[in-house]
């Protein structure tokens, strides 16, 4: 229970500081089903005493992918801490499939588009994490260039297609 709550933590403070990003290619996310807009009706990402705005999950998970980040890396800085103070494995033992997810979705990883849309200090823990690990990224040639396109947002479709999924 204990690194369910700091993994939680960790998530939402990790998330909350890419929600402007996240919102603007958001925007371009095509609705799979007629529903409110997410910004009308959304999810909320609670944050100390704030109530942040979030896409629904297909949406959020679409633009994080378009960002060059797969959400599964969201638990990135979580992963990290853990390796660093020895513990990692006790996460392992929990969920067994994790390095396979992480290894599923390395493949989704594109550092240079997340540097250039996110920042460097995103992409270091993401990288860390991967080391810690064990799982190499190694995105798809025509992925990573059809997400080094400008403007990102009108490749939303484009990236989709070559995952084979939208979010």
């Amino acid at each position: 229970v204990e690194l369910a709550r700091r993994a939680e933590s960790s998530y939402r403070a990790f998330v909350a500081r890419y929600l402007e990003a996240v919102g603007r290619v958001a925007q371009h996310v095509p609705q799979t089903r007629e529903r409110v807009p997410w910004r009308e009706y959304g999810r909320a990402l609670k944050l100390d005493d704030r109530l942040l705005s979030v896409p629904r999950a297909i949406v959020f998970t679409a633009a994080w992918y378009t960002l060059g980040v797969p959400p599964t890396f969201l638990d990135a800085p979580f992963i990290a801490e853990l390796s660093e103070r020895g513990r990692l494995d006790e996460l392992l033992d929990l969920l067994p499939a994790l390095r396979l997810e992480w290894e599923y979705d390395a493949r989704f990883y594109v550092p240079g588009v997340a540097r250039r849309r996110l920042g460097d200090e995103l992409v270091e823990v993401v990288n860390r994490a991967l080391d810690a690990m064990g799982v190499q990224a190694e995105p798809d040639d025509t992925y990573a260039r059809t997400l080094a396109l400008n403007p990102v947002e009108e490749q939303v479709i484009a990236a989709a297609r070559l995952r084979g999924f939208l979010g």
